[in-house]
């Protein structure tokens, strides 16, 4: 009987020991290693193309803030979407090698990856997956990450989900910060920024640089110990103006160029010194909002991006891929209870898209995609 006491006093212990932190919890979301992920009461866009609160999103989400990637210390995205469940992360080689991006076992092309809305998506690429490798998080506010099949209103890239990084947005009084970071492998990195508000102008301004000799990809048991290294330079901007109090336009810019080497395979021999890459990346779009009545909204946008690679492994080739991109989306309440809603958005809108691909020694290809959606 003692011995059933103690038993019952232990498991009122531990439950009075674990309630102030399960009760905690209630508010937000960790990985497997207990570190929150997201809050409630989050704002969302990338689920329905319109901004929503967490709580009321049915999808599968997933919301990395600022504040969870100052506490990570991570350099590149990559690092970020290796501790979100659903996704895997699969890379040829050490920093800025291609990787690929799996979720929810689909493959890389099926998941769309977007920032502030303009698709990544390599036209030029054999299955057109995006590839984010030299993507660093100096200039990201927040990562939404939605795992699912959302082919409805963004179209067949997103099968597997959708990931969409918005950048920073200026905001209070102007400030200005700079850092430096050492590390192994002769690896350096700083980073650059100014952002804030000034009236009805707000601006957010960045640059950020790194350096590392690197690893050797292929097995250094077989002899290959030349080291493969990377440079990398990123330089992004976002600027909004408040027209009025209903009339706002935008615009954001992304550049970044990556200079890396690379083995020739894996096995004896593989190391070659003259096998080097450099590939450039800029993503841009201009948009106006415009709050028509107190229940229709509209917003115009025009994206563009360039991807050119050029690389001398075998014999000097060069890879060039851009795309056009136009969307003009309404949101409309119309003020109809339906069921338990007080009200129904609709949302629908137009989406045109153009790709044009050009490479040494294959014919130019071109694809125009034109899109109606509507969703209530």
């Amino acid at each position: 009987m003692r011995r059933n006491k103690s038993t019952i006093i232990f498991i009122m212990i531990c439950l009075i020991g674990f309630s102030g932190p399960l009760c905690a919890q209630d508010n937000s979301d960790t990985d497997l290693f207990g570190e929150v992920i997201f809050e409630h009461k989050k704002i969302v866009v990338t689920a329905s193309r319109v901004p929503e609160d967490y709580e009321n999103v049915a999808s599968s989400i997933t919301i990395i803030d600022r504040e969870t990637i100052e506490q990570r210390k991570s350099i590149n995205v990559l690092d970020l979407l290796r501790t979100v469940p659903g996704i895997h992360v699969a890379q040829n080689g050490a920093f800025g090698q291609k990787a690929s991006i799996f979720m929810r076992g689909t493959n890389p092309e099926h998941t769309l990856i977007m920032i502030n809305g303009v698709r990544l998506n390599d036209p030029l690429d054999p299955s057109r997956a995006a590839n984010i490798s030299n993507l660093q998080v100096a200039n990201i506010e927040r990562i939404e990450i939605l795992r699912g099949a959302h082919s409805v209103i963004y179209g067949a890239d997103a099968i597997g989900g959708v990931i969409n990084i918005i950048t920073k947005k200026g905001e209070g009084p102007p400030v200005t910060t700079y850092r430096q970071e050492f590390g192994s492998y002769e690896t350096f990195y700083e980073q650059i920024e100014s952002r804030g508000k000034v009236g009805r102008i707000s601006y957010a301004i960045g640059a950020s640089r790194m350096d590392t000799d690197g690893i050797s990809a292929a097995n250094r048991r077989d002899g290959n110990d030349e080291e493969d290294g990377a440079e990398e330079t990123t330089v992004s901007a976002r600027v909004e103006v408040d027209i009025t109090d209903i009339l706002v336009v935008g615009g954001m810019v992304d550049y970044s160029s990556l200079l890396l080497d690379f083995d020739s395979g894996g096995g004896p021999g593989a190391d070659n010194s003259n096998n080097r890459s450099r590939s450039e990346q800029t993503i841009s779009n201009v948009y106006l909002e415009h709050q028509l009545t107190d229940d229709w909204f509209q917003r115009a946008e025009f994206g563009y991006m360039d991807i050119t690679r050029r690389s001398n492994n075998f014999a000097a080739a060069t890879f060039v891929g851009e795309v056009y991109r136009v969307n003009w989306q309404h949101n409309v309440d119309t003020d109809l209870e339906f069921f338990f809603l007080d009200s129904n958005l609709v949302v629908f809108g137009y989406d045109f898209e153009n790709e044009r691909g050009v490479s040494t020694g294959a014919p130019d290809n071109e694809t125009t995609v034109h899109s109606f959606y509507i969703q209530d």
